[in-house]
């Protein structure tokens, strides 16, 4: 079974990390891919997705309950948005 997770794009993202980290569900993982800093949300609710159309399917409300939930935290601050899809890989380094 494949894992997904999501790129989440927007000016607010590093505030989102104050707020959703490891060992939570959902939590962001920060990375660097070729000098730029990428914000990466895991989830259990892409658990059991087998492309990024499933993926595509959750993220979208998901993301946007998230982000009622960080204007109210913050308040005020700007929504995020969906950037790529990311296949997680599995205890051996492999995609599944």
């Amino acid at each position: 079974m494949s894992t997904f997770a999501i790129e989440l794009q927007g000016f607010a993202a590093s505030a989102w990390c104050q707020v959703l980290y490891p060992p939570h569900d959902p939590y962001i993982e920060t990375v660097n891919c070729n000098g730029e800093q990428k914000y990466i949300l895991h989830s259990k609710e892409f658990d059991g997705c087998i492309d990024a159309g499933q993926v595509l399917q959750i993220a979208i409300p998901f993301v946007r309950l998230l982000s009622a939930f960080m204007d109210m935290h913050f308040q005020g601050i700007e929504p995020l948005t969906i950037g790529e899809f990311v296949q997680e890989r599995n205890d051996e380094g492999e995609i599944s």
